[in-house]
């Protein structure tokens, strides 16, 4: 009898890889500002990007029958035997249209592809809802680094004027914005790291 999946693992593996970006991070300061701005947002970018390979993780090892971190096993809609069978499943079961492409980059997303495997009351759909806000601003702070267009410097705005109290007359450039310190000693990409962190450690009741 094979051994079931561990969700502590996926938890584990990212826990892992934060934390060698967090070293990178820790000593940014020591660069001239055009590297430092570079490297903030090639970490922020590599920390949202390893979280959707965890998210990804954990939802599927869930319909392949794994358990919480705590043990509860989880009410399944579906039943998959290999990680590939759970995410063809998400991607076609109960669908007039298969998905394509599994996005895990916002909650709504992420329940979405659960939708017809999970049942919506689980815990790794409570969890991606109560950190929905949290996800979506560090979503839209990864997406303008990536992309830098029109549309996502309106929603990058948005989160600067959250953060700041009012929209400055200069935009900050992300990686300059994500390296202030919004909690003292603390930067707000360490923070970004961080919540990426809790979000899977609750998906997952580790």
């Amino acid at each position: 009898m094979s051994a079931r999946p561990s969700l502590a693992k996926s938890h584990k593996t990212f826990t892992a890889q934060a934390g060698k970006l967090r070293v990178l991070l820790s000593g940014v300061g020591v660069l001239a500002p055009d590297y430092r701005q570079l490297l903030a947002e090639m970490i922020t970018l590599q920390a949202f990007y390893l979280f959707e390979l965890a998210i990804e993780d954990i939802a599927a090892k869930l319909v392949c029958g794994a358990t919480y971190g705590d043990g509860v096993v989880p009410a399944l809609l579906h039943n998959a035997n290999s990680i590939d069978d759970a995410l063809i499943a998400m991607r076609s079961l109960g669908r007039t249209k298969p998905k394509g492409i599994l996005k895990w980059n916002k909650s709504k997303e992420i329940n979405g592809n659960v939708k017809y495997v999970l049942a919506g009351t689980e815990n790794f759909c409570t969890a991606s809802r109560n950190h929905s806000a949290r996800l979506n601003e560090i979503r839209i702070v990864r997406n303008h680094i990536a992309h830098g267009n029109k549309g996502t410097k309106a929603e990058f705005a948005k989160v600067v004027q959250r953060r700041l109290g009012a929209v400055p007359q200069r935009l900050p450039r992300p990686g300059l914005f994500v390296l202030r310190e919004f909690t003292p000693g603390v930067s707000l990409l360490t923070e970004f790291v961080v919540t990426l962190g809790v979000i899977l450690k609750d998906a997952a009741k580790i």
